[in-house]
This record gives structure tokens, sequence and C-alpha cells, in this order.
């Protein structure tokens, strides 16, 4: 009786493991990914897909260095606003919270909505082919020095 509880119990485990992971659940990950401490291209570029695989894979050492650079930068919410999707391709419109500390204290806090455009590669990878900015918004905590 044992062994056919631990069968059924590693079986399912073996098929939830394998369940495919979809454009809502990519996006997210690579949101996290990106407010993540270390960051590697080669990660980034493996979320990516189409134009915006072929413009990151064009950035410079120096481009990659500033874009990879999210010190002092914190997640402070994602929300799916809406999303749009068909078999092989899902538009989904985004907030993104963000803040931005130095030493401690609050620099700014930002706001941005964006589109990202999802493309399914295969049966069941979902990557990010295009993100487009529609709304930025930054409240400053600190005097701006001009």
């Amino acid at each position: 009786m044992k062994k056919t509880i631990l069968y059924f119990l590693a079986l399912s485990m073996m098929i939830s493991c394998q369940e495919t992971r979809g454009p809502d659940e990519t996006l997210r990950n690579f949101i996290t990914y990106r407010f993540a401490g270390r960051q590697e291209i080669s990660k980034v570029k493996s979320y990516l897909t189409g134009k915006l695989l072929d413009k990151v894979s064009l950035f410079t050492q120096k481009e990659q260095e500033s874009f990879l650079d999210t010190k002092g930068l914190s997640n402070k919410g994602f929300k799916i606003l809406l999303r749009k999707c068909s078999d092989t391709l899902c538009n989904i419109t985004y907030q993104l919270k963000y803040a931005k500390s130095d030493q401690g204290k609050t620099d700014f806090l930002g706001e941005v909505k964006k589109i990202a455009e999802l493309t399914l590669i295969g049966e069941s990878s979902w990557k990010i082919s295009n993100i487009e900015e529609v709304k930025t918004y930054f409240e400053y905590k600190k005097a701006l020095d001009l």
C-alpha cells in the first residue's frame, strides 16, 4: 500500500513539474528576475525572442552593463491590467511600480504601464518578443539638481 501511494505521489510530482508555463507566468518571472541582484545577459536572453532578442543581442559591453545594473531599484508592485491572447500570441498590459534608493533613502518612486507581446515557441514555451511603454510616472522624493 505504501509503495502504491509513493508511486502515485512521485507520478503526480513529475506531471506537475512538466506543466507549461503560461504567458502571465513568463512575464512575471522575467520582471522578478530583472529586479534580482545579480543578472546574466544569457539568462535575460532566455526569456526573449524576435525583435527584442535581436536588440539585446546587439548591445555593446557597456550597454549590457547599464542594462543589467538594477542597483538600488526595488519592485514595489506588479499588476496585470489587460490580457488579449490567441493560441500563439499574447499581448499583456501591465503596471509596474518600483523605487530607486540610495544609501537607504528613497530618491524616487516610478510607475510604468507597458504592453508586452509574448509569442508561443514550440508547444509550451512563451517568450517575450516586444515591450512597449504606454505611460511613465515619477514621484521624486528629493529636489532635483538642475
